[in-house]
């Protein structure tokens, strides 16, 4: 992989197309992205930002196998799940809000504070992971991992099975250290 210096941290959306050439032709610089759209999005082209100069091509239509969503809201374009090259320069991370942030960390995730209470509602005291709890709530998922992270630290909830990730419930209110409170 290239040096993080190196690295890009924002993303631009350049454009959609209806094939992959004219999709391809928009991409200039590393983190450029564009979507190749025919009736619905069937793919989402990306200049690997890392700089590797690599075109990367993410399946969005779960009609031809495994696929990736993407969202665009007030906050900008999200892909789920993470980018993670298996070859070439081995890059692993995720776009969110526009931005790209490398799996070598959360520091500089954007704040999801106010999504807290709605995650919070949606935990119990079994394990959920953070994907399932999104798609329940009709939000992104790296915004609910944000929230549910957050409220790990505020401690009312707990994040399990830590090998994997993302697996979380709802602090039992008998646990030491347990406090509770109606608004966060």
């Amino acid at each position: 992989m290239s040096s993080e210096r190196d690295r890009k941290r924002a993303f631009a959306l350049s454009g959609r197309a209806d094939v992959r050439d004219a999709a391809l032709a928009m991409l200039r610089e590393p983190g450029d992205g564009a979507l190749v759209v025919r009736g619905r999005p069937r793919w989402f082209i990306l200049k690997c930002p890392c700089g590797c100069g690599d075109d990367i091509s993410i399946n969005l239509d779960s009609r031809t196998g495994p696929a990736w969503r993407y969202y665009q809201d007030k906050h900008g374009f999200t892909l789920f799940p993470s980018i993670w090259r298996e070859s070439g320069c081995r890059s692993h991370f995720i776009i969110w809000a526009n931005r790209i942030l490398w799996f070598d960390g959360y520091d500089d995730e954007p704040d999801e504070s106010d999504l807290e209470q709605t995650v919070l509602s949606a935990l119990n005291l079994d394990e959920r992971h953070f994907a399932e709890i999104a798609q329940e709530l009709d939000q992104i998922p790296w915004a609910v991992l944000a929230a549910a992270r957050g409220l790990v630290r505020k401690g009312l909830a707990e994040e399990t099975d830590r090998e994997h990730g993302g697996w979380f419930k709802r602090r039992w209110a008998g646990a030491p250290g347990f406090w509770h409170t109606e608004v966060l």
